[in-house]
């Protein structure tokens, strides 16, 4: 931080913040991190400082049971701005290798601090861009037409489950498995249950902002479904 801001006074006290912020973070100690990683964003974000605000950013969220996944994905894309805390983002996505060995500590502090939150990035054709995600812990969506607004899921218990189903299995599922394991069916009819799943569909593209005939996020494969490759997705959830 210092480096990329120069040698003032008030670019070294955000290094030191963020160092602070670091060893608490090691420490595992969420209290005490929470409350400096706040501290730091509030003198990052009046100081311009695009290296600073990203790395307090990051350090915000990792204090947090719940994070903002949509904040993590958007560090993660900035790499070209922000390598350091952007790599950090990415390991903790699962979709890069650790810079050195900060980076790697950092990444496992940061997962042992979610206390069990699972998190599948598929990078798609375009890794490194911003994506769409679904955060089933905190009940959200976000989409890369509005990174900041998150959409708030509610009771949409079914697509919360087809997110999680698809995310678990590599990105896609056929009808019959869709029908058994997400929509509890016992006596699977092909006709019966695979129109079900097709008006769910239609509605989840609703919900996604994916064009009727030509979609990209959720798409069609022979015998079922598939999360689209044109842009990369974030699937969220919490190991019971």
């Amino acid at each position: 931080v210092a480096k990329a801001a120069g040698s003032g006074w008030l670019a070294w006290e955000m290094a030191a913040r963020a160092v602070v912020c670091v060893i608490q973070l090691f420490r595992r100690n969420r209290t005490a991190l929470a409350v400096t990683a706040s501290r730091f964003q509030e003198q990052a974000v009046g100081s311009g400082i695009v290296l600073a605000q990203r790395t307090a950013e990051f350090l915000v969220e990792a204090a947090q049971i719940n994070p903002t996944l949509s904040i993590i994905e958007a560090i993660a894309a900035d790499s070209n701005r922000v390598p350091r805390p952007a790599n950090w983002a990415q390991v903790v996505l699962g979709v890069a290798e650790p810079g050195g060995r900060l980076a790697r500590q950092v990444a496992e502090a940061t997962k042992d601090m979610w206390d069990g939150l699972q998190v599948v990035h598929i990078p798609g054709d375009k890794p490194g861009t911003l994506g769409w995600g679904v955060d089933t812990v905190n009940d959200e969506l976000w989409l890369p037409e509005s990174p900041e607004t998150t959409v708030a899921l509610g009771r949409r218990s079914h697509f919360k489950r087809f997110m999680r189903y698809l995310a678990e299995h590599a990105g896609s599922a056929s009808m019959e498995d869709l029908a058994r394991d997400v929509w509890d069916v016992v006596d699977y009819h092909p006709v019966q249950d695979e129109n079900r799943i097709r008006v769910a569909v239609g509605r989840y593209r609703v919900l996604l902002g994916d064009e009727r005939d030509a979609p990209r996020r959720l798409v069609t494969v022979p015998g079922g479904y598939a999360l689209g490759t044109a842009q990369p997705v974030t699937v969220v959830w919490r190991k019971r």
